[in-house]
């Protein structure tokens, strides 16, 4: 039977386009370039929800809900416990003569970092944002962990020529940041959203999130009060650097970079 060749001419414009180009892409295709009608297109077609939209629908309350959070006199219970127990070391055990090999001084750091730093060693809100996340410092040839309500500082590991220069590559959008981390000082901030869920279930995520917004702020505040020169950076190869601070990406991982140049310091 004898079919006729389709005659396109009559059809509007607007609706040939329909025709002519697929809506909704292959999914064997790749989109190499973000734009908002892309991103949406793909959020609609996922089989499987994104992680973030399962940890904020499963965030949600009720008042028919089976999750009840802790209250907040426990969490300031719970708090108080953990910076005196998982954070503190044994001091009765502790080895004077060796205590320079696992821990330093706010004293040996320069002037430049004492500003921003000294509000988390003292009782507080904010040493409280140490609860949910973890603060580290990258000073010289050592990585050290800023501990909440103590007046030093643990040393989490000593570095190699190597390991600075892996965390500059990880820097690949920012390199007027990324030149200055092998000489300069940089300070991570790493969500632990496992802490806050023990407490509040899914809702633990949102309040980890909370409290590195209001850590970032604070910091950058007291940096720009004391002029201190602080580049803020939420951009970087996360495995890379996760590594870098023995995280596992998951339970543990850095959400931001601040990093300062050491020769600014007086």
């Amino acid at each position: 039977m004898y079919t006729p060749p389709v005659d396109l001419s009559a059809v509007p414009q607007d609706i040939l386009t329909l025709l002519e180009e697929s809506i909704i892409p292959s999914p064997h295709s790749i989109n190499l370039e973000h734009s908002p009608s892309a991103d949406f297109l793909y959020r609609s077609v996922r089989r499987k929800a994104h992680v973030a939209e399962l940890y904020h629908e499963n965030s949600k309350l009720c008042p028919y809900a089976t999750l009840q959070p802790t209250n907040r006199e426990a969490l300031e219970q719970i708090r108080r416990w953990y910076f005196r127990t998982a954070y503190a070391p044994d001091e009765a055990i502790m080895v004077r003569q060796e205590e320079a090999y696992v821990r330093v001084r706010l004293d040996e750091l320069p002037r430049l970092v004492h500003p921003l730093l000294t509000p988390f060693m003292e009782p507080g809100n904010d040493a409280n944002l140490l609860y949910g996340l973890d603060l580290l410092l990258l000073y010289q040839d050592r990585l050290l962990r800023i501990i909440p309500e103590a007046d030093y500082f643990w040393i989490e590991r000593t570095l190699v020529p190597q390991h600075r220069q892996a965390l500059t590559q990880s820097l690949y959008t920012r390199p007027e940041i990324a030149h200055l981390i092998p000489d300069g000082i940089t300070l991570f901030v790493l969500g632990c959203p496992w802490r806050y869920m023990l407490l509040f279930g899914p809702r633990g995520y949102r309040y980890t999130l909370l409290d590195a917004g209001q850590l970032l702020e604070r910091v950058q505040q007291r940096a720009q009060a004391e002029e201190i020169p602080l580049h803020v950076t939420h951009d970087f190869h996360d495995a890379a650097v996760d590594r870098f601070v023995f995280a596992d990406g998951v339970e543990r991982s850095t959400l931001s970079m601040m990093v300062m140049d050491a020769t600014s310091s007086s």
